[in-house]
């Protein structure tokens, strides 16, 4: 950026400019965290900042260890000794969560409050609330979706009456959930009566530096409202909206489109236009298909690459998802010794055949997996639960698994349905508010009085009392129904071996799979994207802010890679995994490409594969 001062142009440098709010737009591979690392050193040197004052806010652990690891670095110029560094890089939650722990009497909590991540023993807890709201429990799903996306506006709404009840249950057992730290750091700071606590955060965010701005929701763009407030000079925000990829849990580009209105005082946008990461066609073809989200986007400068390599972005036809996954293993071969690779996909499931030959080959591969529903967590979690009797988290999920098998065994005189037996259960809960118990005993108690709860009561009574594991397997496994049939089971236990062996396969290729949000921050050699199929992605059902954001998932999948990028797509899938697609996934149909392999500049891309 070039800026002129009495009438002489000069290059200026956005991590030294001051005073704020500054908005730095920095594009993949710009070097963000440099940038940072770099504001730091310049308001603690420079400025002679009390590194006291000063905050920074990443997006997750990782990034916050990365912003730490630079500034440590005594090799780069942004080094800074650690006695002068910030106290405080951290992520958002570990943020909100210093804050709820300095004000934790104010919010009905005590003193070791225990924070509750399990997604499916949160989405209980919901239903239950709404059971004891008097509404549907299906109606739980708006609850926990709204306070996911980060709008919370108390009212009158059915949602809000069944998030009151939520956290009440959540309260009385000393618990928070994630969204709870980013929400109660909010009532900490709006509670004018508690300026101390007010006080000493605002007095550490005098210089506040967020990362990821792009993917903030609307409560943590309200938390740095009300930490900046007054002290604005001082805001120092990185991100790219074109990198926005999580409308999932709120983010949006329109934080990074709307910042000067937001702020409303002297904001400065400037941006980062030296990509330090991808060669120049790939580059170039990834901002082609970016730029088709116009009008809906900043516009920025073009990208330069400091990269050498004539290499272009590949898109393979591939006749079947078997060849794909031949012609992505045949690749790997053919890279030196140690290749970095990346595998990605819009879903787990289209990656089945790829795990499958790199087992073949030999080829060790780290793949994360969403397990939480798996049938050996289930026996896991019940055996967790018998050794922490106290645990009622833990106790509802077991109860749950017991009454969604639908097998209950029932008496004929007990003529009920399975939401008149979660409707019993939920009701525990408001004994439970009254009692200092757990709410195994309470469920004990209540079940002298209840045939519906004394038949729950049973199945739990006997995995505590049985003392031979073949029994206590036995008994666990018909209550909880963990898998549908044998062979349910055997494939089950076969997969978690087979990951396990492919962690340690012989051999210096170790290869990454996973799906392509997850990819976001990664640098890699090489990236290969899978299952880009019209239908699969984007899917037909997204409208055009869904196909914007399918857009710029795929934007940063292609600039995760270094040296060499593969599209694929390939034109017949198994029929439960194509289903969705154009063709239904009918192994007699032709699935067409993801239109946005078309939309790619044709200078940039080279078509290869089956005609």
């Amino acid at each position: 950026m070039i800026i002129e001062k009495n009438g002489i142009k000069s290059q200026s440098d956005p991590a030294i400019e001051y005073p704020g709010p500054i908005l730095l737009l920095a594009g993949p591979g710009t070097g963000k965290t440099f940038s940072l690392a770099k504001r730091i050193k310049y308001l603690v040197e420079n400025m002679k900042v009390n590194p006291e004052i000063i905050t920074a806010i990443t997006f997750t652990g990782e990034a916050a260890a990365n912003l730490r690891t630079e500034l440590s670095d005594e090799d780069k110029e942004v080094f800074v000794p650690s006695e002068r560094q910030p106290r405080w890089i951290r992520t958002m939650h570990s943020l909100g969560l210093e804050i709820v722990k300095a004000s934790y009497r104010r919010l009905r909590l005590r003193k070791e409050f225990r924070i509750i991540a399990d997604s499916e023993v949160l989405g209980i807890l919901a239903a239950d609330a709404a059971s004891l709201s008097s509404v549907p429990r299906e109606s739980a799903k708006t609850t926990i979706e709204c306070r996911r996306l980060g709008n919370c506006r108390k009212s009158s709404d059915e949602k809000c009456t069944v998030c009151e009840k939520y956290q009440a249950i959540l309260r009385h057992q000393n618990s928070v959930d994630y969204d709870d730290l980013i929400f109660l750091a909010i009532q900490v700071l709006e509670d004018k009566q508690n300026t101390s606590v007010i006080d000493q955060f605002r007095f550490r965010t005098q210089h506040l530096l967020v990362d990821e701005y792009q993917d903030i929701n609307a409560g943590q763009f309200k938390l740095i409202k009300l930490l900046s407030q007054g002290q604005e000079a001082g805001l120092y925000v990185v991100g790219d909206d074109d990198q926005s990829i999580y409308s999932w849990r709120g983010g949006s580009p329109r934080y990074i489109l709307e910042f000067e209105k937001d702020f409303n005082h002297q904001t400065k946008v400037r941006e980062l236009n030296e990509c330090r990461r991808c060669p120049l066609k790939i580059l170039n073809g990834a901002m082609s298909l970016i730029e088709q989200n116009a009008p809906h986007r900043r516009p920025k400068p073009d990208l330069k690459s400091i990269r050498s390599g004539d290499q272009t972005i590949e898109i393979y036809n591939a006749p079947s998802a078997q060849a794909e996954a031949k012609f992505i293993i045949s690749n790997i071969k053919k890279l030196e010794e140690s290749p970095d690779v990346l595998i990605l996909t819009p879903r787990m499931d289209l990656s089945g055949p790829v795990r499958q030959l790199l087992r073949s080959a030999g080829i060790g591969y780290e793949c994360k997996f969403d397990v939480e529903r798996m049938g050996l967590l289930r026996v896991d979690s019940a055996g967790d639960w018998i050794e922490e009797k106290q645990n009622n988290f833990l106790l509802r999920l077991c109860i749950e698994w017991i009454i969604s098998n639908n097998d209950l065994n029932l008496p004929k005189k007990v003529n009920d349905t399975k939401e008149g037996f979660l409707e019993s259960i939920s009701a525990l809960w408001d004994q439970l508010g009254k009692k200092d118990s757990s709410l195994f005993q309470i469920l004990e108690t209540e079940a002298q009085n209840s045939e519906k709860l004394a038949l729950i009561h049973s199945q739990l009574d006997k995995w505590k009392t049985t003392s031979k594991p073949e029994e206590y397997l036995k008994k666990i496994i018909y209550a909880t129904r963990p898998w549908a049939s044998t062979k349910s089971f055997i494939k089950e236990v076969s997969e978690w071996i087979d990951e396990g062996r492919s962690q340690g396969s012989t051999g210096s290729r170790t290869v990454r799979i996973m799906t392509m949000q997850r990819a976001k921050g990664l640098t890699v050699d090489y990236v290969f994207v899978i299952g880009l199929e019209q239908g699969i992605f984007p899917r037909e059902t997204m409208d055009e802010f869904q196909l914007q954001e399918a857009r710029r998932l795929l934007y940063v999948s292609m600039t995760r890679a270094r040296k060499q990028l593969w599209l694929c797509h390939a034109r017949k899938r198994p029929g439960n995994i194509g289903y969705g697609a154009r063709g239904l996934g009918n192994h007699a149909s032709v699935l067409e490409p993801s239109q946005f392999l078309n939309e790619i500049d044709i200078r940039f891309k080279t078509e290869i594969g089956w005609r």
